[in-house]
């Protein structure tokens, strides 16, 4: 009977073995860590042997970067967007550059310091870090790089055993990287088990919290191996107040004795000399000598203002080729110092989004020869908003040494709906968002010395089928200030004071139209010069002389 029995608890207790193994087993796996690689080619995005990911703010970008000659090339993109936006590159004549205070530095294409690879511009690295403050750490197997370029305070913390930096906060989870015992990491965040890291060697991944100790924060050493670019600045130590004379030809020179006879306290005075004349970069000029002599012996400094209002010419063609620019730089010096101007006044308008990097290469460059010479470049613009970023203001604001925020045209020709030309919010919000980029010390504000009269007239059905956004059909026409107020007089009508715009109002029926004016007066500008003075600005600009009241001259001046 017992031998019987011995086969059956033989087979009994191996049944049991394989239980208690395949339990253990399954214990193992459940809570043993996984010794599985991840893919990092994946993981990094890498799609070809010469391509390098990148990490830039503690996140890898999507952009990547290339491998030629063992020198990394990053995206000019990528540089202007993060590193350094002094660097500009010219598409059509192939030439990379940087503009200092006191020169401009160029790399042609067979310099090897920017390839170009599918339609796309890289710059090397290594030639980057020459000109920014920025240091970068590369390693292979896969190829990626960590570039640094801002400092502060980090946390970081000590790697106590050796462990493994994983995908996911999961110990089942692929292995990026090992991190070794005395390893430092730093810490992104934190959870209950697991903590976010960025490694030694540049993974961003998951560790458990039990292998990590000493936590801390710690102030980092940043790179400070170029120095700061000076740009000494010919602003004056008194406040600007500039006049726009709007010369239309050459007989105009003549009237400025009569636009400035009932003026007070103008120091500066810019006539609309200069315009872009051909796709080249030559420039028209209806200036005189004897003019900014005249004006000198009023004691009066000529800024000549240069425009590109020409219809035949395409600003973007010239200002995007690196040798066009160079000929309306020449021109505009040449006409300053044959003329013996203080200051040139660029107002280069209706700029579209593809010229604005060209641009701001222009003021880079003009501001070269102006400094040496020591004539006075400043800049006008629109009151910023979203759809003129692309002035770069901040640029300006270096480079320059006057930005002047045109601060009207709020409501303009081509308006839709009736409006003042330049409200108490529309000035304000053009004075602080400029700030933001500019310091007050160049920052001069232009005031108008006109208004508009709008008459506003119903729609047809017809016309409101085919565009109900607005119901009014709207004019406009631009006038004076004393021209507003005689005709606001002539039709026995008195103008109320509208807190919103900060401005005085009327308005009355003529025929079937309904004419509304907001005015520009001395109360109106006494509203915007405590907005020049309160922000500490360099001063106030006019458009135009000649559409002023005398009177208006003792309120500007009672802020300067």
């Amino acid at each position: 009977m017992i031998r019987r029995l011995i086969p059956i608890m033989v087979a009994l207790v191996l049944i049991a073995v394989v239980i208690v193994f395949s339990a253990a087993t399954g214990l193992l796996q459940k809570y043993s860590h996984s010794t599985e690689k991840a893919d990092l080619n994946e993981y990094f995005g890498l799609e070809e042997e010469n391509e390098a990911a990148v990490l830039l703010d503690n996140a890898y970008s999507d952009e990547k970067a290339i491998i030629e000659n063992d020198r990394y090339y990053i995206s000019y993109s990528m540089v202007k967007d993060k590193l350094n936006d002094n660097f500009y590159f010219d598409s059509n004549e192939k030439l990379l550059l940087y503009t200092t205070p006191t020169e401009t530095i160029r790399a042609d294409s067979g310099s090897n310091e920017f390839i170009e690879r599918n339609d796309t511009v890289y710059l090397a690295l290594d030639y980057v870090k020459k000109y920014t403050n920025l240091e970068y750490n590369a390693y292979d197997t896969p190829n990626h790089l960590e570039i640094k370029y801002k400092w502060g305070t980090v946390n970081r913390a000590d790697v106590t055993k050796n462990t493994q930096v994983r995908l996911a906060p999961d110990t089942k989870s692929p292995v990026l990287t090992e991190a070794a015992s005395g390893d430092v990491v730093e810490v992104l965040d934190s959870q209950d088990a697991w903590t976010q890291v960025k490694s030694a060697d540049g993974y961003l991944g998951y560790m458990e919290n039990k292998m990590l100790d000493n936590y801390r924060e710690e102030q980092e050493n940043p790179v400070m191996n170029v120095a700061d670019m000076v740009f000494p600045s010919q602003t004056r130590d008194s406040k600007i107040c500039l006049g726009w004379h709007q010369v239309t030809n050459e007989a105009a020179n003549g009237t400025l004795t009569d636009v400035m006879a009932q003026t007070l306290g103008v120091n500066v005075i810019s006539p609309t000399w200069f315009s872009l004349s051909d796709n080249e970069g030559h420039i028209s000029s209806i200036a005189s000598a004897s003019y900014v002599q005249q004006a000198h012996e009023m004691g009066l400094e000529v800024w000549g203002l240069a425009d590109n209002f020409n219809p035949e010419t395409d600003t973007y063609e010239v200002l995007s080729y690196t040798s066009k620019r160079a000929v309306l730089i020449q021109e505009l010096i040449g006409k300053a110092g044959e003329l013996q101007l203080d200051g040139i006044n660029v107002d280069f308008e209706n700029l579209s989004t593809e010229t604005g990097d060209h641009f701001a290469q222009f003021i880079r460059e003009l501001s070269i020869p102006c400094r040496e010479r020591g004539i006075v470049l400043s800049v006008d613009n629109y009151v910023p908003k979203e759809y003129t970023e692309h002035y770069n203001r901040a640029t300006q604001g270096k480079f320059a040494d006057y930005v002047i925020i045109m601060g009207y045209d709020e409501h303009y020709a081509g308006s839709k709906e009736s409006g003042s030309v330049a409200s108490v919010d529309f000035v304000r919000d053009g004075i602080e968002q400029t700030l933001k980029d500019v310091p007050a010390e160049k920052v001069i504000n232009a005031i108008p010395f006109y208004t508009r009269i709008w008459k506003e007239t119903a729609k047809t059905q017809a016309e409101l089928e085919q565009d109900s956004t607005y119901t009014m059909n709207v004019t406009s026409e631009a006038v004076g200030m004393a021209a507003a107020e005689k005709l606001i007089a002539d039709h026995g009508v008195t103008a109320q004071w509208d807190d919103m715009a900060a401005q005085n109002y009327a308005e009355f029926q003529l025929d079937n139209a309904l004419v509304k004016i907001w005015l520009e007066d001395e109360a109106s500008i006494d509203v915007k010069m405590q907005l020049i003075k309160n922000n500490n600005l360099a001063g106030v600009a006019c458009w135009k002389l000649g559409f002023e009241k005398s009177s208006v001259w003792e309120v500007i001046q009672k802020y300067l």
